[in-house]
C-alpha cells in the first residue's frame, strides 16, 4: 500500500522576520488603582489640548442623535419638513389627546404624508416623523446633562483623580461612524430603503455642520468611560484622544530581517539549491533549479522495502515493496535566495 504524506510548509526565502513588539511608552495615561472608588487620573499635554479645544454646546447624547437624524432627513428629502410643520402646528390642545388615544394608527398616518411627500421609504420616514413627535411631546422632559458630564471631566483633569462609572456605562456614547460605517447602518436598519435613498440619507447625516465636532466629542467620552471602568476593575493604561499621533501611544518596532539572502551572480538567470535528507539509513537528496523571482515547492517520498515476518513464517522469504518511509524536502527558491524547510516521518 502506497501512501503520499504532504507535510505543509511556509518559508521565507528572502528573510525570516521577528514578531512585531508593540512597547508601551514609559509616559503612557495612566489610572492609578481605586481607593474608596477615586483613582489617580494622569494625563499628557496633547490629550489636554484636546479637551480644552472642544465646543462644549456640542452634545452627543441619545435625543442629540435623534435630532441629527431628523435633520439629515429633511437635508435629503426636502419635503418632510414641509410635513412635519403642519404637524407641529396642530400638536396642542386638544389634538395631543386625540392623536395620544390612538397613537399608532396617528403616527403611520403621518409618517405616510411623509413618504407621500418626499418619495422616501416608508420605514424611514416612520422613523423621522416619530422623533419629530417625540422631540416635540417631550419637549419638558430633560435630556442627559451633558453640562452635569462635562463638569465633571474637567474636575478629574483638573485634580488628578477619576471615580468609578455611577452607572453602568452610557449607551449614549458610541463612537459616530465615518461614511461607510452609516451607510452600513443604514442599510441593516432599512433593508427595503433604496441604495440611492441611502446615499442620500448618510451624505447628508456625514455632512451636518456640528458632525466634526460631534465625532471629537464622542470620541473623547468612549475614551474617559473607558478610563473610568478602568479605575472600577483596578487601574491600569488608557489613551485619550487626541489631534494628530497621542505621544504616549504603543510604539512598534518594525520587524528586522534575521536572513541576508546570498548574492546573485552577474548575468547569472537562476539559482539551484540541493538538500539531503538523512532517515535512519535512508537518504533522500532533491533539487530545484528556479528564477530569482519563482517560487517552487516540491515535495519528495521515498518507498523503501522491509521485511515482512509472517510471510518469512510461511514461505521462507519474502519482501513486501511499497512501505512508506515517508520523507519529504519542501525546498523553496525564490527572489535570488536559496531557502529550504523540510520535514521526515518515518512509520
Amino acid at each position: 500500500m502506497f501512501e503520499n504524506r504532504r507535510i505543509a510548509v511556509l518559508a521565507c526565502a528572502t528573510a525570516t522576520l521577528t514578531a512585531a513588539v508593540a512597547v508601551p511608552s514609559a509616559d503612557a495615561a495612566t489610572v492609578g488603582q481605586p481607593t474608596d472608588g477615586v483613582c489617580s487620573f494622569k494625563i499628557n499635554d496633547a490629550e489636554r489640548k484636546y479637551i480644552d479645544s472642544l465646543d462644549r454646546s456640542v452634545g452627543i447624547g441619545a435625543s442629540d442623535e435623534r435630532a441629527r437624524w431628523a435633520a439629515a432627513f429633511e437635508v435629503a428629502f426636502p419635503g418632510a419638513s414641509e410635513v412635519s410643520g403642519q404637524f407641529l402646528e396642530q400638536f396642542s390642545g386638544s389634538y395631543i389627546s386625540y392623536f395620544n388615544n390612538n397613537l399608532a394608527a396617528n403616527v403611520e398616518r403621518w409618517a405616510q404624508r411623509v413618504a407621500d411627500a418626499t418619495g422616501a421609504d416608508l420605514d424611514a420616514s416612520r422613523t423621522y416623523f416619530t422623533h419629530v413627535w417625540d422631540s416635540s411631546a417631550t419637549s419638558n422632559h430633560q435630556p442627559f446633562d451633558m453640562g452635569g458630564y462635562w463638569s465633571e471631566l474637567d474636575q478629574a483633569v483638573a485634580t488628578g483623580q477619576i471615580t468609578v462609572p455611577k452607572r453602568d456605562g452610557f449607551a449614549e456614547f458610541d463612537l459616530i461612524p465615518d461614511r461607510a460605517g452609516i451607510n452600513a447602518q443604514l442599510a441593516e436598519e432599512y433593508p427595503s430603503m433604496p441604495r440611492d435613498q441611502r446615499s442620500k440619507w448618510a451624505e447628508a447625516y456625514d455632512t451636518l455642520p456640528d458632525m466634526t465636532e460631534a465625532r471629537r466629542v464622542a470620541a473623547l467620552m468612549v475614551a474617559y468611560e473607558e478610563a473610568r471602568t478602568t479605575c472600577e476593575a483596578g487601574g491600569g493604561t488608557v489613551l485619550l484622544p487626541t489631534d494628530g499621533t497621542n505621544p504616549d501611544a504603543p510604539v512598534t518596532t518594525p520587524p528586522t530581517s534575521t536572513y541576508a539572502p546570498p548574492p546573485i551572480e552577474p548575468g547569472r538567470t537562476s539559482n539551484t539549491v540541493t538538500h539531503t535528507l538523512t532517515n535512519g539509513k535512508t537518504k533522500v537528496t532533491t533539487s530545484v533549479t528556479g528564477s530569482p523571482t519563482t517560487m517552487t515547492n516540491i515535495s519528495v517520498s521515498q518507498v523503501t522495502s522491509r521485511t515482512d515476518t509472517a510471510k518469512t513464517t510461511n514461505s521462507g522469504s519474502s519482501a513486501s515493496p511499497g512501505v512508506v518511509v515517508g520523507v519529504i524536502v519542501a525546498l523553496l527558491v525564490a527572489l535570488g535566495a536559496a531557502g529550504a524547510a523540510f520535514a521526515a516521518m518515518g512509520q
